[in-house]
């Protein structure tokens, strides 16, 4: 539980949900982009604030970007817990 906390909140700060990702340094700034969270906040953000759907590349990507990262990881535990011989 703790180690949970402990990922989920600079990835909640890296993200942009608190303040534009484009306010933070430059080095965590490209970190942020290599976070699925950061392109759901910008898909959400895009969503609310300019009407856009589905359509536009920046909601479509923040649609992509996190299945492709739960599925990277349900594979990686698929394959971990797979039962061995």
């Amino acid at each position: 539980m703790t180690a949970a906390l402990g990922a989920f909140f600079p990835a909640l700060l890296l993200s942009g949900v608190i303040w534009p990702v484009e306010a933070i340094p430059i080095p965590l700034y490209w970190l942020s982009l290599s976070l699925p969270t950061t392109w759901a906040a910008e898909a959400g953000r895009s969503i609310m604030s300019r009407g856009w759907g589905v359509e536009h590349q920046q909601v479509w990507l923040g649609i992509v970007v996190p299945c492709a990262w739960s599925l990277a990881f349900f594979l990686w535990a698929a394959r971990s817990l797979k039962p061995r011989k």
